[in-house]
């Protein structure tokens, strides 16, 4: 992407409009939507929607935009989304990458409403913070960022 651009990922699924605007600061960003470019339309197969991939600083993003609530629901909930397409893109060598010992992974959760975090999630908040640091040397102690837009 180009260097100093900004571009507004949405869920074009969300009723709710749910979004987030990120400003690009290096020209080897990339963007990808895995629902549309990256896994083809498996049954079964859960999908979080954007990745976001920095090659110079070693870092990919994982973005799932949540609209009304973020779902404590069985196989519907943004942990199990993340978590299901990252065990899918480690089978396929083209991203090998994405998963090294110098990759930081992150993962955002965003919604456009303002709300409390779920109770009884903890356990799938904790299986997707084990997801994220299982192949970096130095993992930080957050990876897993809450983003409630007004």
């Amino acid at each position: 992407m180009q260097k100093s651009s900004v571009k507004v990922l949405r869920d074009k699924k969300s009723v709710q409009n749910a979004y987030i605007p990120i400003k690009i600061t290096d020209d080897e960003v990339y963007v990808s939507e895995p629902d549309r470019e990256m896994i083809p339309q498996i049954e079964g197969q859960q999908k979080y929607d954007y990745l976001l991939y920095c090659s110079k600083q070693l870092q990919v993003c994982y973005i799932e935009l949540k609209g009304k609530n973020i779902s404590t629901k069985q196989k519907y909930n943004a942990y199990d989304q993340i978590i299901d397409t990252r065990k899918y893109l480690k089978s396929l060598p083209q991203y090998k990458n994405l998963f090294t010992q110098d990759t930081e992974s992150h993962a955002f959760i965003v919604s456009p409403m303002q709300q409390k975090i779920p109770k009884g999630i903890e356990l799938r908040e904790r299986a997707l913070w084990q997801e994220l640091i299982k192949y970096q040397k130095n993992p930080p102690e957050k990876k897993i960022i809450y983003i409630m837009l007004k």
